[in-house]
């Protein structure tokens, strides 16, 4: 489902319109988006000796180049540009807080991008707001390596990037239609994190890993048990480690969108 809203100095109407995926999605609600394309990038780097850079610095150049591409192809779908990074937000990889150290390093950075020509403030009396998904189905080459289900993560991240700003556009165009009005100028996209993918400045994505940064196959200890012919108790007998490999078959994005908007 997809919802789209069209405000003024108060709620004006809210209606559904054709989803490009039928998932949750958050509460309508006032907007708080800054003008310009936020996104989020991700970067992987591997750790070297003394004489190389820090990992970690290397890792977060890779995430803000990452999100630069994405914020062109979210520009190039609702057609318009971006200009110069306004904000950047180095977050935490949240689900590798209780992992050890690993050889790889990932790193998060949110970056909200200018675009170039558009409003910088809401000063019109109404705006529209939808919001947009989009998912792809994730094919690595091998389900058993981690770098082919890296490869194929990362692919299907990059796909559903312009079709979830396409689903949007699409979306915020038929509620103003629908409510005699046009859209006016692009004011700000979005990018939608799910409350339970993390607080504060953390942040959860998929395509990070699942053993690790980079890594969806891991070595685990698993126990074995008996019973024990004096208790008639279970008890762990002896651990056998084993290896396995894991991902999720489909990715889903959802991108917001506000476009300022004016009568026909």
């Amino acid at each position: 489902m997809i919802a789209a809203a069209i405000l003024g100095s108060a709620a004006m109407a809210a209606l559904p319109a054709a989803a490009a995926y039928a998932g949750g999605l958050p509460a309508v609600t006032e907007s708080e988006a800054a003008p310009g394309i936020s996104i989020t990038g991700i970067g992987f780097a591997r750790t070297k000796g003394a004489a190389a850079p820090p990992a970690g610095s290397v890792a977060v150049s890779r995430a803000v180049r990452n999100a630069r591409i994405r914020a062109r192809a979210v520009a190039a779908a609702i057609g318009v540009e971006i200009g110069q990074a306004e904000e950047i937000e180095i977050r935490e990889p949240g689900q590798f807080a209780d992992r050890r150290p690993s050889a790889i390093v990932a790193a998060v950075a949110t970056v909200r991008f200018a675009i170039v020509g558009a409003a910088t403030e809401l000063a019109a009396s109404r705006e529209v707001r939808a919001y947009g998904s989009a998912f792809a189905p994730v094919r690595p080459r091998s389900s058993r390596r981690s770098r082919p289900i890296k490869l194929a993560m990362l692919a299907a991240r990059r796909r559903v990037t312009p079709e979830a700003a396409t689903a949007a556009r699409a979306n915020a165009a038929a509620a103003a239609r629908s409510a005699g009005l046009a859209l006016g100028g692009l004011f700000s996209v979005s990018e939608v994190t799910a409350p339970f993918y993390g607080y504060g400045s953390s942040f959860y994505d998929p395509a990070l890993g699942q053993f690790g940064p980079g890594q969806f196959c891991g070595t685990f200890s698993r126990p074995v048990f008996r019973q024990d012919p004096r208790t008639g108790l279970p008890r762990v007998v002896r651990r056998v480690r084993s290896r396995r490999c894991a991902h999720q078959t489909t990715y889903t994005l959802q991108l917001e969108i506000a476009y300022l908007a004016e009568a026909r």
